[in-house]
């Protein structure tokens, strides 16, 4: 009696690929979840650094050109990564290693905010001259790059149990 409940629990909760929960994920996720994370808390710490360390400059006697730009880069860009960037971390954080489809999703979208985010620092750096602040955000970018295109190839991974 006690056998067959014990293969009960074994069957109960399969692995859509076999093996143990950590054999079943592959380098490339577990590669991408260390990165995620680590960007996560850089990220923290840099938005930290700059809303409570007086690093935003302020608006009173700045003109309407300096205003808006103040409004656009320090306010609306920061948020805007502080409260999707790190929404979508969490998300993929707890996501990817389960392989769920959910997890996947986050990690696209984090992938996407990555690119996008670069970018738009990347450019600003080319048209100002800035140089080394280029270099930290073009391997930002490569990582955003090859973890979209990683997780895509491995997307049917993530959606084995709803398909």
């Amino acid at each position: 009696m006690k056998h067959s409940r014990n293969k009960k629990k074994e069957q109960a909760h399969p692995l859509p690929h076999g093996g143990t929960p950590v054999a079943r994920r592959p380098f490339g996720v577990m590669t991408i979840l260390f990165f995620t994370i680590l960007f996560w808390i850089i990220t923290l710490i840099y938005i930290g650094h700059l809303f409570f360390g007086g690093r935003i400059p302020t608006m009173s006697g700045a003109s309407e050109l300096e205003r808006s730009y103040i409004a656009m880069f320090y306010w609306g860009l920061n948020i805007t990564d502080l409260v999707w960037f790190q929404l979508l971390s969490l998300a993929a954080v707890i996501g990817l290693p389960r392989l769920t489809s959910w997890g996947w999703t986050a990690g696209i979208m984090l992938s996407v905010i990555w690119i996008y985010t670069t970018t738009f620092f990347i450019i600003g750096d080319f048209i100002v001259g800035a140089g080394v602040g280029q270099i930290a955000f073009w391997f930002f970018f490569l990582y955003g790059t090859l973890s979209l295109g990683y997780l895509w190839n491995m997307r049917r991974m993530f959606w084995a149990k709803e398909l």
